[in-house]
């Protein structure tokens, strides 16, 4: 990810904490206090613990923070800390400003000036985007996709020819001699298909087993 204004780092050589500037690429001294450390507002001498929030932007403690933008699975229905609903929510363009810095109003433009929505990804499967490859040709990023079964299909000749193969889905039992109509024979043919041992499970989807999780964005 490339350095922008504001972002931190200890310049352990000299022993001061810096802050990116813009232009040029400038790095900035800050002021720390005696004890070498970043103090909440009204506080002196104590230590930050988690991560700061300064107006939209966070200053992250801990190594390797994570982009905003990222969605993960969360096993509680409370978003963890600096992370908020996949739900389609509208939500401030200024107290979200790193996270429309990645999505804009791709998932939606909220009013138009002052909020965007977040990806609403409730009741959904996620699918990998095929960029190309070719399996889901054809694709756009973030395009919603229904359900749908795959083909399948069977085959029988008509009694007329005097019975035949059947083949695909289905499977004849031919109760007796398969002689044409109007020969003085008779002829039953009986068809079936099965979905399945044990009968199918009937739904208004189709869908496989799943368990129903969190779905949340890094902000």
């Amino acid at each position: 990810m490339p350095l922008q204004p504001g972002d931190l780092y200890f310049d352990m050589a000299a022993d001061r904490m810096k802050v990116r500037v813009a232009g040029g690429g400038a790095w900035g001294a800050v002021a720390l206090e005696p004890a070498s450390f970043l103090s909440r507002e009204g506080t002196s001498g104590v230590p930050m613990e988690g991560d700061i929030d300064l107006g939209g932007h966070r200053v992250v403690n801990g190594v390797g923070p994570v982009p905003a933008g990222t969605v993960i699975l969360h096993a509680s229905s409370v978003p963890p800390a600096g992370y908020i609903k996949c739900n389609g929510a509208a939500v401030g363009r200024a107290a979200y400003a790193d996270l429309f810095a990645v999505i804009n109003t791709f998932w939606g433009p909220g009013d138009g000036s002052s909020t965007f929505n977040v990806p609403d990804l409730r009741g959904d499967f996620p699918r990998f985007w095929d960029d190309g490859r070719g399996v889901d040709a054809g694709r756009g990023f973030g395009t919603l996709q229904l359900d749908a079964l795959q083909n399948f299909s069977g085959a029988m000749r008509s009694v007329w020819t005097g019975g035949g193969a059947i083949d695909g889905a289905f499977t004849g039992y031919p109760s007796t001699t398969n002689n044409k109509p109007g020969t003085g024979g008779s002829y039953t043919f009986d068809i079936y298909f099965s979905p399945g041992p044990g009968g199918a499970r009937v739904a208004t989807e189709t869908r496989p087993r799943n368990v129903a999780l969190m779905a949340c964005i890094k902000y």
